[in-house]
Order: C-alpha cells, then sequence, then structure tokens
C-alpha cells in the first residue's frame, strides 16, 4: 500500500504537523464510518493502518490538524480491502457522520431552500473542503447546468490526486442525493477542466 508506512516514526515518536493538512474531526468520522462497511471489513482495514496512526488519531481533539498522510494511509487501505464500491460507499458514510455535527450549519443552510438541487448543495462544497483541508488545495464549481455539473480539485497534492483517495471523494459527493428529491451519479474524471483532476455530478429527479 503506497503512503501508508513511511509516516510513523522509528520507536513511536511524533509526527510533525507540517505540509498539507486535514482536521482530526474528519480522521475521526472515517474511522467510525468503517463500520458501516461490516465487522470482517472494518477489522482487515485496521489491521493494515499503523497503530501509531490510530493511536495518533483517537487521542487528538476533533479540532486538531494533522498530516493528510493519516488521511491517505487509511483511504488506500479501504481501498485495498473493500476495492471502488466499498471506497465510495465509505466516503459517502464518513461524510453523512461529519454533516450530524461539524458541518451541521451547512447542511441546514442548504436544505432549507425548498425543493433544493444538488447544484444549490454543492456549493457549500468549497466551504467545506477549506474547514476540512489546510494547504490542500481547493474545489472550483465548473458548468453548472440543469442536471449537471462538474467539480475541479485545483492544486490538490499529490496524495490527494491518487485513484483511491479520488473515489473515496467521489462518494462524499454522492451523499448530496441524500438530502433532496434527485438521485444520479458521480464520474471521476483524470482531468475534468484540462489540468486539474474532478467530478462530474449528474442527476436526475427521484421516481415517485
Amino acid at each position: 500500500m503506497s503512503g501508508g508506512r513511511g509516516i510513523i516514526p522509528a520507536g513511536g515518536g511524533s509526527m510533525q504537523s507540517t505540509g498539507p493538512l486535514v482536521r482530526a474531526s474528519h480522521l475521526k468520522d472515517d474511522l467510525e464510518a468503517l463500520a458501516k462497511l461490516g465487522a470482517g471489513v472494518e477489522a482487515e482495514v485496521r489491521a493494515r493502518v499503523p497503530g501509531a496512526l490510530l493511536a495518533r488519531v483517537a487521542d487528538s481533539a476533533r479540532s486538531e490538524w494533522l498530516p493528510i498522510e493519516l488521511n491517505v494511509t487509511v483511504v488506500e487501505a479501504v481501498h485495498a480491502v473493500a476495492g471502488e464500491v466499498g471506497l465510495r460507499l465509505w466516503g459517502r458514510e464518513s461524510l453523512l457522520l461529519g454533516l450530524t455535527s461539524f458541518f451541521r450549519p451547512l447542511v441546514q443552510t442548504a436544505t432549507a431552500l425548498f425543493d433544493p438541487t444538488p447544484a444549490a448543495i454543492c456549493r457549500f462544497a468549497p466551504r467545506a473542503w477549506l474547514a476540512t483541508y489546510r494547504d490542500a488545495g481547493s474545489l472550483r464549481l465548473l458548468d453548472v447546468e440543469a442536471h449537471e455539473l462538474k467539480v475541479a480539485l485545483v492544486d490538490f497534492p499529490e496524495p490527494l490526486r491518487r485513484t483511491p483517495f479520488l473515489l473515496a471523494f467521489a462518494g462524499t459527493f454522492e451523499a448530496t442525493y441524500v438530502f433532496c428529491a434527485y438521485t444520479g451519479t458521480v464520474e471521476v474524471l483524470p482531468l475534468v477542466d484540462g489540468t486539474n483532476p474532478g467530478f462530474v455530478v449528474s442527476w436526475a429527479r427521484r421516481p415517485t
């Protein structure tokens, strides 16, 4: 598994919180969401993650900033065990956990709209990204149409441009359909705007 073994210092020393960072609250939600994949999958994923990493996340305050390598290690472990389907499901469930706490104000604002569309909900994604990640790029919404939009992942660091992270992140956008009367898909594109990777989010009204 790439990106997973070189981040724990020998002897269990502390890790430096430098470079791109992620909120500890997100990592805690990621680990809690593993239960949605079933006990067997959760156990296998946790077995692939260094114990010092799990302890670091458990011991951190939810508001603390931690290195994104911790995030990438867990993402790649889920991908190795559960594949794309499980990875997308896990990404969605992790976001839904965060929406009950850290992102509650954004959800309440978005769903206060009458019959919100996925486009209306997705417009909060750039703010949510900046609240969760630091020095790790930004999101840009492009080509917003009646039933489709594109999301460019601008200046993402290399570990967050790998396929496992992109698939897990696509799963978080699939959570959009939980909060509206639409269903749809999230397609991962290596170059969504000619420069950056990203997604095409498409939807149609859910049959009644």
